[in-house]
């Protein structure tokens, strides 16, 4: 028989995340290795969106090789459209050898008229279910071994109706009747109310001591033996009251009841379905007040001391219990911080009355890590909060979660360029983080010591890395953090040799260890290095990593690392990749709804403006930007450094002042002293500016400060993006700086750019963009160009080349881009103006 596995959904399943999590259980019951990917996917600190979950989850089932049936029941409870899009996802290319069922009592709102097209759709409706009348007759015979009288088998048949688990639940009620006819000829009523009479009748055929624990076990989505001593125990003091719970598991094992086995070694048990729910209704029907949410409360008791949080949290929730509830998910938060489970956190938080969250400061700390690692806007205002609530907690753990704010506040205080602030901040965390908070220490570590070295104190700052290297010695895992302190460290003093060297140690723990965050880490580190000294496709490699594992990233090095890779395409001259990876970015910064990375993204796409030529766009964007604040200088991109452009480019002589102010500014503040790449990339920007002003001795001699600042890492990239003003301001260097090795290697990489495209990179910073087609045409968008000056509409246009309409809309979007216009007539005239079409007009 093929492998299956039955999979019960309640509403509680509607979400996403959870269906796919129990979808990827179930399949593990049957292949224990199966969907390794789609399951680490769910453990990300950033759940992905519900195409990318439905493809990896469909793409790792169409790689088993055997048939296998998964079976989704009730799934009418499931009432969110995002799960019924995964479903439609995975429907869309269904695997190979899975044979899905749903149970549900209406019509799903599923692609059914599509898989039934493709007679890829099986449809088991009601009466396909019910056994006919020699099928009835013959399950009960073979069943019970009775000779039964044709009359009690019609009357039977007609009031189950030909229902299995009814005609199941005949066969257990007739065992030891003196008289079966008259038993099944006294049967009347609808088909459930005989079912529940039914149930009544088995019940009542048990000992006592197993009817209760049928009942009170049916609260339990699983069961095992101790489990079920736990909930079923008498609370009584007589001694003789004792229940073994693996002897009742054996007893209803023995009176084939319905029950189904979840391993190999028979420890775990569930109850089938149907005769849960029926169970489940005796025992509210049957219970006083209270006891019910009381079984909750001793099944949470039980999860809980076996660490099952995720069990415990369910049922003390069911049992209204919400201090236990509170108390499992901050018994547990620290763990989920340390390994960085955001999207778990967030789920149980979320399961938590709003009051009771609320009114735990540890848990508004946690919440306030979470929003902080996915750059949402809300950290301060749960912090605040927080410290609302300290009063009272226990003074022991009031210093704990005071130090978790620290922690988080240091952090904000580094990211402003409050180094002093930071340094203060951190060693109040330190002292009082308890050494299980491994995530919260080694964050706050990392920014003690990137706040020394922004004090000039970089020795220090290695010694505090290399002495938590050490520690960890022997735990590669917890090396992790460090390593990525010690690669920042290195960034920020210029040092991109020792950088790569801390950087490629992360990547070598995390590809074996598992550690996808290391992994993503490294690849950005490493991406930005190789960036930074113009080996773009070295840059390329490490960066699609930061893209493939962008749901283990932060959000903030995932955007920079986007960033990286759409400037290594325009420097490539391959510029439909690289707004293919932009239009990726900005599609899911949109989905989290961050204010601060949506006006990163709008500025970086001022900055693709720029190198593009579309300096009119960049323009637009510079006049409602502000160059407030200044934060996150540490990163690769700096957004005040685009706004200097665009003033740059503008030609009122206004602008170009409030260019050289801005960038003094960036120069003088504390954070920047020692950041030798924002110094370089600022400093050599500010050349741009002082040559703009025929001011010729402060060019060179600004410009012979940022080489000075390059050499020693090799930096390359920050002038040759600058473009061709850069490129003749090398050739205006005195002999001795001119012929020097490292602006032999920039001038080479110019030269390598232009010959491979034009214009070379810099867009409109490189001088008159609008003389100069950008990118050049490809043969079918000349054809639609040239069939735009005949004023066809896209249907003609589409019937001349023999493609379709939507294929011609594509070229025209594409077209206006390369063109910078809004519209077919601007089109065809803007190609008259470049020569590309010499007799338009």
């Amino acid at each position: 028989a093929e492998p299956s596995a039955w999979l019960s959904l309640d509403a509680g399943d509607s979400d996403p995340g959870t269906l796919t999590t129990y979808l990827v259980a179930a399949v593990r019951t049957m292949f224990a290795e199966a969907c390794p990917e789609t399951r680490a996917l769910l453990e990300a600190p950033e759940l992905p969106a519900v195409p990318v979950l439905a493809r990896s989850l469909a793409n790792e089932l169409d790689a088993i090789e055997a048939p296998f049936i998964l079976v989704l029941d009730d799934y009418q409870s499931i009432e969110a459209q995002a799960a019924h899009d995964l479903l439609c996802e995975l429907l869309a290319h269904p695997p190979r050898r899975l044979h899905l069922i749903l149970v549900t009592r209406r019509d799903p709102p599923l692609p059914l008229a599509p898989l039934r097209a493709r007679g890829q759709l099986t449809e088991v409706r009601i009466q396909d279910l019910q056994f006919d009348r020699p099928e009835s007759d013959a399950f009960v015979a073979q069943s019970t071994r009775l000779s039964l009288s044709d009359r009690a088998l019609a009357h039977l048949h007609d009031v189950v109706e030909g229902w299995p688990v009814g005609l199941r639940l005949v066969a257990l009620a007739l065992r030891g009747r003196r008289d079966p006819d008259a038993f099944l000829c006294g049967l009347t009523g609808a088909t459930r109310d005989v079912q529940d009479y039914l149930v009544e009748e088995v019940l009542r055929g048990l000992p006592a001591f197993q009817q209760e624990a049928l009942l009170k076990s049916s609260i339990l989505d699983r069961f095992c033996g101790s489990i079920c001593e736990a909930i079923c125990t008498p609370d009584d003091d007589d001694p003789d009251a004792v229940f073994e719970g693996r002897a009742f598991i054996e007893a209803i094992l023995a009176n084939g009841l319905f029950v189904v086995p979840l391993d190999e070694g028979g420890e775990w048990y569930r109850y089938h379905h149907t005769f849960r729910g029926l169970l489940r209704d005796h025992l509210e029907e049957q219970s006083i007040p209270d006891e019910i949410p009381a079984l909750h409360a001793r099944a949470a008791r039980w999860f809980d001391e076996q660490e099952l949080p995720d069990e415990a949290l369910h049922h003390a929730l069911a049992a209204g219990e919400y201090e236990r509830a509170r108390a499992v998910v901050r018994r547990h938060r620290t763990e989920l911080v340390n390994r960085e489970q955001w999207t778990k956190l967030d789920r149980w938080l979320d399961q938590l009355p709003r009051s009771v969250a609320a009114g735990d400061a540890a848990l508004l700390v946690a919440k306030a890590w979470s929003c902080e690692y996915r750059c949402r806007s809300c950290p301060e205002e749960h912090l605040r909060e927080a410290e609302q609530q300290l009063a009272a907690h226990p003074a022991a753990e009031r210093e704990a979660i005071q130090s978790e704010i620290q922690a988080l506040r240091a952090l904000h205080d580094y990211d402003l360029g409050r180094s002093e602030a930071a340094l203060a901040c951190t060693e109040q965390a330190l002292a009082g983080l308890p050494a299980d908070s491994q995530g919260l220490r080694a964050y706050a570590l990392d920014i003690q010591a990137l706040a020394h070295q922004s004090q000039g104190e970089v020795t220090r700052g290695l010694e505090l890395l290399h002495a938590a290297l050490e520690d960890h010695a022997a735990d590669a895992a917890s090396r992790s953090l460090p390593l990525t302190g010690l690669s920042y460290l290195h960034w920020l003093e210029g040092d991109l040799a020792r950088m790569r060297q801390s950087a490629l140690e992360n990547l070598r723990i995390g590809e074996e260890q598992g550690l996808r965050a290391s992994v993503a880490y490294s690849g950005y580190l490493l991406g930005i290095l190789h960036y930074m000294r113009g080996e773009l496709e070295e840059a390329a490699e490490h960066l699609q990593r930061v893209i493939d594992l962008r749901f283990w990233a932060s959000q903030g090095e995932y955007c920079n690392g986007a960033f990286a890779l759409t400037l290594v395409r325009l420097g490539e001259g391959r510029n439909e990749e690289a707004w293919a990876i932009f239009e990726a970015l900005s599609k899911r910064v949109h989905q989290t709804g961050s204010v601060r990375l949506l006006a990163l993204v709008r500025a970086f796409e001022a900055e693709m403006d720029l190198r593009l030529g579309r300096t009119a766009h960049a323009l637009h964007w510079a006049e409602t930007a502000s160059p407030e604040p200044l934060r996150d200088l540490y990163m690769f991109y700096v957004p005040q450094l685009t706004l200097a452009k665009a003033w740059l480019a503008d030609p009122r002589p206004e602008r170009r002042e409030e260019a050289a102010k801005l960038l003094d500014r960036v120069l003088g503040i504390r954070a920047a002293a020692h950041n030798v790449p924002l110094r370089i990339q600022a400093l050599a920007l500010r050349t741009l500016v002082q040559a703009a002003d025929d001011d010729e001795s402060s060019t060179l001699e600004t410009l012979s400060e940022a080489l000075a600042l390059a050499v020693p890492g090799g930096f390359v990239q920050p002038f040759v993006d600058l473009g061709a003003p850069m490129a003749s301001l090398l050739e205006r260097l005195p002999p001795g700086l001119a012929e020097s090795q490292h602006v032999g290697r920039i001038q080479a990489v110019f030269d390598a750019a232009v010959s491979e495209r034009a214009p070379s990179a810099g867009g409109g910073l490189l001088g008159d963009g609008a003389s100069v087609l950008v990118e050049p045409l490809t043969i079918r968008e000349q054809d639609v160009l040239e069939l735009l000056c005949e004023r066809l509409r896209d249907k003609e246009i589409a019937e001349k080349l023999c493609i379709s309409p939507a294929t011609v809309k594509s070229h025209l979007k594409t077209l206006y881009r390369k063109l910078d216009v809004g519209g077919r007539r601007e089109a065809v005239a803007r190609a008259g103006e470049l020569g590309i079409l010499p007799g338009a007009s």
